[in-house]
């Protein structure tokens, strides 16, 4: 969330992959990780597709943990992989594939 300068309202902004890994750095509970992860999934998922590959664009910083790092980047490569491939068949059926798989967190 963003606060802003003329309102003093706050609005919604979606977390990035980034933000994603700044809060995942923030704590060593396991259980506490995998409930942010589920809410970066979760949001991400309600974006439009533009959003969502600008979501995965920045870098994320270092969680602290090699295999949260490696779980984040595999996240961006794979999305922002898929949206880069030309319309067609393959794209459909890849972009699907990891809607399932991705979805699958939230259950």
């Amino acid at each position: 969330m963003a606060r802003t300068a003329d309102s003093g309202m706050v609005s919604y902004q979606p977390m990035t992959v980034a933000d994603l890994a700044a809060r995942l750095a923030q704590t060593t509970s396991e259980k506490t990780r995998w409930k942010i992860f589920w809410e970066f999934l979760e949001e991400y998922r309600w974006e439009s597709p533009d959003t969502q590959t600008a979501l995965l664009l920045d870098e994320p910083p270092s969680v602290g943990d090699e295999r949260w790092n490696a779980l984040l980047a595999a996240l961006a490569e794979i999305r922002h992989g898929i949206e880069r491939l030309p319309d067609g068949r393959r794209k459909e059926t890849l972009l699907s594939a990891a809607t399932d798989l991705f979805a699958g967190f939230g259950d």
